[in-house]
């Protein structure tokens, strides 16, 4: 029996700092995401979620789940984890902007 695929889901929104308090973000619920993660799974694939900050029921009963906030943070769980993987669903939903300088 072969092993099964390994599969990326990317979901819910990214958030860009401005400062302390705001950021450039959307409201992205990450639920497209979870389902197509969830599916895969039911599937019989090994799925590893990268999950922005948004908490879609279901999210918590996926076998592994990484955190980004950043559109850079997810960029780094991708290009670490990318290589080893069969199948990638981009869900996310990534902002189109970052402030070039981040006020303290």
């Amino acid at each position: 029996m072969p092993a099964p695929l390994r599969a990326i889901v990317t979901l819910g929104p990214t958030h860009e700092p401005m400062d302390e308090v705001r950021f450039v973000g959307n409201r992205s619920s990450g639920r497209m995401g979870c389902e197509i993660a969830a599916e895969l799974q039911r599937r019989g694939c090994h799925v590893t979620a990268l999950a922005g900050p948004c908490q879609p029921a279901g999210l918590d009963s996926l076998p592994e789940v990484v955190r980004f906030r950043t559109a850079e943070e997810l960029r780094a769980a991708l290009t670490s984890r990318w290589p080893s993987a069969d199948l990638l669903v981009m869900a996310a939903a990534v902002a189109d902007w970052r402030p070039v300088e981040v006020q303290a």
